[in-house]
């Protein structure tokens, strides 16, 4: 017994809804860094920053944030 298989190719249109998904998350994350977000001052978003990109020496730790909006 055969069972008839749905093709795994990706249309165009799927495409396109996962790239407006992706610059939604690049946005998202672009605005939590940038200075338009008043909830995070600046010394929080470079601590965010050195918590999620940890470094093992100081001298290369996150001292400043610059969008590409500034």
């Amino acid at each position: 017994m055969e069972i008839n298989k749905i093709p795994t190719t990706t249309t165009f249109f799927e495409y396109v809804g996962i790239a407006g998904l992706e610059r939604m998350n690049s946005q998202i994350v672009a605005w939590i860094f940038s200075d338009e977000n008043r909830v995070l001052d600046e010394k929080d978003r470079v601590e965010l920053l050195n918590q999620v990109f940890p470094t093992t020496r100081p001298s290369e730790e996150i001292n400043h944030v610059l969008t590409e909006g500034q």
